[in-house]
């Protein structure tokens, strides 16, 4: 009894559920993720120009004549300072331009933006209709936030289905961490039935690709044999691989599990 007990607190204490800090709308690390393509577009330009650096009079001038993918560029050059002085609200008025037009990167750019507060006054509700517009395109990562926001009513009237359905097509779409989440609302049957073999299923989905919550997660479920059959060198394999990532009280739950293990040997 005391065996089981071990491994349900282990299980509780990871956390399986949206979290401000999993909540996929860390706006720094995911504006620098959105500008990486607008990078890459800027550097063809600058050599198309011969090596001029920064953002050149032919991008300038298609921006200005209405051109989406120009306009996104010189935003993320005013945003990063990119051969121009930065100016992050000049950035914000040429990201709005491009979003207007359907511009997908410059709409989950905005969306960042305002879920950041810089250079704008914060505003999880305008954060929340630009990643809609994203995730409608299909853009995975507008996708998953936007389900985080729908589970922590954040910018929008908490609904956990809603949370669910977002998520399920960042999930379907591969991205580990809405795969983690996805099969952890199975797990607590949050915005769906209760459902332990789809929780393993997209647990494991997630941990195949190195996600160590999904890792440890698989772990707690072949120790138990919540949704698979109880498999105790199993549950140590998932659990070990998540303990070589690091990940925050794995390495307890992975000795322990590796403990159990043995003792069924």
């Amino acid at each position: 009894m005391r065996r089981n007990f071990v491994i349900i607190v282990a299980f509780a204490a990871l956390g399986i559920s949206f979290v401000q800090a999993d909540a996929g709308i860390g706006p720094i690390q995911g504006l620098e993720t959105s500008v990486k393509r607008g990078e890459k577009q800027l550097a063809q330009v600058i050599d198309r120009e011969r090596g001029i650096v920064g953002p050149t009079g032919w991008c300038k001038q298609a921006a200005r004549h209405g051109n989406p993918e120009a306009q996104y560029v010189l935003g993320c050059a005013f945003f990063n300072g990119w051969g121009v002085q930065q100016d992050k609200l000049t950035a914000v008025k040429w990201f709005r331009k491009a979003a207007e037009q359907g511009h997908v990167e410059s709409q989950k750019s905005l969306a960042f933006i305002y879920a950041n507060g810089d250079p704008v006054e914060k505003d999880l509700a305008e954060a929340a209709e630009w990643f809609r517009l994203a995730a409608e395109q299909g853009d995975v990562q507008s996708q998953y936030s936007l389900g985080s926001m729908y589970y922590n009513g954040w910018g929008v009237e908490q609904d956990k289905e809603q949370a669910a359905f977002w998520c399920r097509l960042a999930a379907e779409q591969g991205d580990p961490q809405a795969q983690f989440i996805l099969g952890s609302m199975y797990m607590k049957s949050e915005g769906v039935d209760l459902d332990l073999a789809e929780a393993a299923k997209w647990f494991r989905k997630g941990a195949e690709q190195g996600f160590a919550k999904a890792q440890m997660s698989l772990a707690v479920l072949y120790s138990n044999g919540w949704g698979v059959e109880k498999d105790p060198a199993e549950a140590a394999r998932w659990g070990q691989k998540a303990a070589e990532q690091g990940e925050d009280t794995s390495h307890l739950v992975a000795d322990t599990l590796k403990l159990h293990s043995n003792r069924d040997h």
